[in-house]
């Protein structure tokens, strides 16, 4: 692995490319260095002089066309230790690389996102950084901090900056959005991104840059301005952020018409109100019984997997914040390789959830293996050791999680998409919710729900319940019926098969519970139950690092109806003896 890869993102820029590259092999210390061009267009001039004249390694990429996706490309095909990520028409001041590479050598635990000042035309005046104020379509005004019109001054702290020039340590990359695309949407979206994983964006006075703003021959890209909305209405929702200020701005540069349409395409069937609609309709809300008035959310979720991501957002008048955060905690070990698709579908069913306002905390303390999942709202935590039991797990994912409504979330079973709105309505003014009903899966065959269960894990309960029975025991098998009991004894209980309050009917059924799916199932397990943990502890594990794309490998909430309407037709035949019905 060498010490910097200096990525270049370019789309039809051949004259940019040519400038660029030979300014650093003439001018910059490219020692343990290596020279990328991602090409997002696709132009033979640029490869031929990249990959021939210049012996700098080429990359076309023009599956996903946009800036941010070139940009995620370059990280990705990075062989440095560190990334130095620069538009195909830049210039870099004298010995830049020099430093850059000395900087990450005496700071070699930094996590930061690391920029210089924008040098204009006249090679005088400078911006530092950019300030959060809204303009132009863009989320960011330049301005310029004393302390950096000295070239030899200390670092220091920044909200944002252009980013024509960037670099971090190629773990330390987050990624834009993998639905971002076209021009626009990546400042204070990134910055914002690297705050909320505990890192800085600093600027570095020395790394100094210029950039060529003039196109003499125009600009060979489309930029527009549903793009820009687009990005950043996909980006706000991924990091939780209030959507009023980017409505507010995108309503003076675009008619509700084209919000509305922009809006239906990210969040599906979600319905958006432009600042302008919801002062008319702030009548619509909601009542005791979860129904909306005609103008509201119809909150169904989006039928393409990766842009179901989005429906954390609730557009309608309602604020989610109005709502409780439910904190979903899913312990999970040893899935990958063979079995990562069983987590990746259990984090999908979170993200189609109709609840705004949720978190899903994915713990992971398999040795050797580090999960990673940029879907919004997932935070992936890597342990190294494994816990001594699945109860201790459990008490520390709840410690990291910051709801008072807990939620589990097994990590091989599905959630249907109102499995949240439901459970928090039924709950009510009570501790505890269990409707110990499901639909059952046994391999890919689906049946109606047992009679006999636990039902712990499709549950929602108090934080303030859950401590006083004093949390999970210890234990690394049966801590669901022991919480189960624990709180049925001490606090007040809906939704279980003897109290009415909150029992559910087939058609509100919302966890398919999975069985003989894999061999890590401790319910399934043939050992006694204290040896059960160990034995899921003992199996081989393949080391690596596995990064998650959640996806349904099945349209389940087809499947159910389909089961549903056999079960009818069969009127001979009750529902606890309903036809098989085997996924296709």
């Amino acid at each position: 692995m060498v010490a910097l890869t200096i990525g270049m993102p370019t789309y039809n820029d051949f004259d940019g490319v040519y400038f660029t590259v030979q300014a650093l092999r003439l001018y910059q210390d490219l020692d343990d260095t290596e020279l990328l061009v991602v090409d997002n267009y696709g132009c033979e001039h640029t490869r031929d002089f990249v990959d021939g004249w210049a012996k700098v390694r080429y990359v076309l990429a023009n599956d996903a066309v946009g800036t941010a996706a070139a940009k995620n490309r370059v990280f990705a095909e990075a062989q440095g230790e560190a990334v130095l990520c620069c538009d195909s028409h830049v210039l870099l001041a004298p010995g830049s690389i020099a430093r850059l590479k000395d900087y990450y050598r005496s700071n070699p635990d930094s996590i930061d996102l690391l920029q210089g000042p924008l040098v204009y035309d006249d090679l005088q005046t400078i911006s530092t950084h950019l300030d959060p104020v809204w303009r132009g379509q863009m989320w960011g005004i330049w301005g310029t901090d004393p302390r950096g019109l000295d070239a030899e001054a200390d670092p220091f702290e920044i909200w944002g900056q252009g980013m024509g020039v960037f670099s971090c340590r190629k773990q330390a990359w987050p990624g834009f959005h993998p639905a971002f695309r076209g021009f626009g949407g990546e400042e204070g979206y990134i910055h914002e991104k690297f705050r909320q994983a505990g890192a800085r964006t600093l600027c570095l006075p020395w790394l100094r840059w210029g950039h060529r703003f003039g196109r003499a021959a125009g600009i060979p890209y489309r930029i527009s301005v549903e793009d820009k909305f687009r990005n950043y209405l996909i980006g706000y929702v991924e990091l939780g952020l209030d959507l009023a200020p980017l409505l507010a701005h995108f309503d003076e540069h675009l008619s509700d018409e084209v919000i509305f349409a922009v809006a239906d395409q990210v969040l599906g069937n979600q319905k958006v109100k432009t600042p302008k609609k919801a002062k008319k309709d702030k009548k619509h809300k909601k009542n005791g019984r979860g129904e909306r008035g005609e103008d509201a959310a119809d909150l169904v979720p989006p039928e393409v997997p990766m842009l179901s991501v989005i429906n954390k957002a609730n557009l309608a008048a309602e604020s989610s914040e109005e709502l409780p955060l439910v904190s979903c905690i899913c312990s999970t070990y040893n899935r990958a390789p063979t079995h990562t698709y069983l987590v990746e579908e259990a984090i999908e069913s979170f993200l189609r959830q109709t609840y705004p306002n949720k978190e899903l905390i994915v713990l992971n303390d398999c040795p050797g293996q580090e999960l990673s999942c940029a879907a919004p709202g997932v935070r992936v935590i890597n342990v190294p050791d494994r816990f001594p039991s699945l109860g201790e797990k459990h008490n520390a994912a709840i410690a990291a999680a910051h709801g008072e409504l807990i939620a589990v979330w097994d990590d091989d079973d599905i959630s249907l998409p109102w499995r949240l709105s439901l459970s928090v309505e039924r709950l009510g003014n009570a501790d505890y919710f269990n409707p110990k009903r499901f639909w059952m899966m046994v391999r890919d065959e689906l049946l109606p729900d047992p009679k006999t269960n636990i039902g712990h894990n499709m549950s929602l309960y108090r934080r303030s319940a859950y401590e006083s029975v004093g949390r999970y025991p210890p234990v690394g098998s049966g801590l669901d019926a022991a919480l189960d009991q624990s709180l049925r004894r001490a606090v007040e209980c809906v939704g279980s098969e003897h109290v009415s309050e909150g029992a559910l009917t087939y058609d509100e059924l919302y966890y398919i519970y999975r069985w003989g799916v894999s061999a890590m199932h401790l319910s399934a397990a043939a050992s006694k139950p204290e040896e059960k943990y160990g034995k899921v502890g003992a199996r081989p594990v393949e080391p690596g690092r596995f990064d998650l794309q959640p996806n349904w490998r099945h349209d389940y909430v087809a499947e159910i109806r389909r089961l549903m309407a056999l079960m009818v037709k069969s009127a001979e035949v009750s529902p606890e003896k309903a036809p098989v019905l085997e996924l296709v």
